[in-house]
């Protein structure tokens, strides 16, 4: 069973077609949410993402959007998050499109070949918001939630799913915690890990032998660099933007 991962899109249509041209080849396609802004072409993501047969989640940004509340997201980015949804976002997207976000599950739990997979934006206690680095990874994941299964001692868990897949820190890593295995993609159209290319990821479960494979995928930046500037007169707001897509990191 070969699964391709996806997270993080954020309307950038010119890396999310690269990628898409770089993985045909799978049985199942699961997207971890944050389908818009920061982006200029979030209508073509959107769509194409409702055209795939896609296993998909809510992010914070699509929640955002969706329901017109605030998107929760850090500090840093927090000002071109709002600037982008308000002026590129809300504009370009239309009620069919806006009412699918909305209609994201917020979480997902399926079986497939004998695997429980748990799948989110952000962790399974904190769906939307939460954050999920490997350096946190107990802190974040380990308490007496109800989707955990808790030692005595709480300084130990167990978790209760063999994968969990997550987005939303833009940060490519997989590890096991005891015996799940945890995946995160990165981030397709919003890299913020020092390297500018699209990340995605591979998983291949057969049986007992577990596969995980990170690509980087480089597109053309330039292209959606040249999209924001016609959509953005801002030079604060273009300049911030195109730092992190050329940078691949938040300055």
């Amino acid at each position: 069973m070969r699964i391709a991962l996806l997270s993080d899109i954020h309307g950038n249509y010119d890396a999310l077609s690269t990628v898409l041209d770089l993985i045909k080849d799978y049985d199942y396609l699961v997207v971890m949410g944050d389908l818009v802004d920061y982006g200029p072409e979030p209508e073509k993501v959107v769509d194409t993402i409702k055209s795939l047969n896609a296993i998909v989640v809510r992010g914070n940004h699509d929640h955002a959007v969706a329901f017109n509340v605030d998107c929760g997201c850090g500090e840093k980015t927090h000002d071109i998050s709002v600037f982008t949804r308000e002026r590129i976002t809300i504009p370009r997207l239309d009620e069919n499109q806006v009412k699918y976000l909305g209609s994201l599950p917020l979480e997902e739990t399926i079986s497939l070949n004998g695997y429980s997979l748990k799948i989110v934006h952000g962790s399974p206690s904190n769906p939307l918001y939460g954050y999920v680095y490997p350096w946190n990874i107990r802190s974040s994941l380990c308490s007496t939630n109800l989707r955990l299964a808790a030692s005595m001692d709480e300084k130990e868990c167990e978790l209760t799913w063999s994968v969990l897949f997550l987005g939303h820190t833009h940060y490519q890593f997989s590890l096991r915690m005891g015996k799940t295995l945890i995946v995160n993609p990165g981030s397709v159209g919003q890299p913020r890990d020092g390297d500018q290319r699209a990340s995605f990821t591979i998983v291949e479960l057969n049986g007992n032998e577990q596969k995980i494979i990170h690509y980087k995928a480089k597109y053309n930046v330039d292209s959606t660099l040249r999209k924001l500037s016609e959509l953005i007169q801002d030079k604060y707001y273009y300049d911030k933007l195109a730092r992190i897509l050329i940078n691949g990191k938040i300055a």
